[in-house]
């Protein structure tokens, strides 16, 4: 049995790091199931782990072909495709929250504008003589 865990992660190593945040999310995807493990080993099965992690523009984690040929048993070929395939959609999406991020953006701008805009001469009622 595989038990495999998929992440999009924010792509981002900070200065003087050792690790970057794609392999952060792998190494906790890896350790978040390990009592589920430890149990089902407990009760006679064999397990395994799998993180699969992408970064948001791209990115791939460099043990996701491993995992997908040695531990999911894909092809090659079919690895290499899925991979590159998943990590375009990871793109695509990045790309369309950007939009809707930026469409909100001008929205709100475009309310404030409004709500700012001048309402009239902003005196009384005017006097005749």
């Amino acid at each position: 049995m595989v038990i495999a865990d998929l992440a999009v992660t924010f792509e981002d190593q900070a200065a003087g790091a050792l690790h970057s945040s794609l392999q952060l999310s792998h190494d906790y995807k890896t350790r978040k199931y390990q009592p589920i493990v430890a149990e089902l080993q407990y009760k006679g099965w064999r397990v395994q782990t799998a993180a699969i992690v992408y970064g948001t523009l791209g990115s791939v984690q460099p043990s996701n072909f491993n995992t997908y040929t040695e531990k999911l048993r894909l092809h090659k070929r079919e690895a290499r495709q899925l991979d590159l395939q998943l990590s375009s959609h990871c793109i695509r999406a990045s790309h369309r929250i950007w939009g809707w991020h930026c469409r909100r953006h001008r929205e709100r701008q475009r309310i404030d504008t409004a709500s700012r805009a001048p309402r009239g001469s902003g005196g009384g009622a005017r006097r005749t003589s």
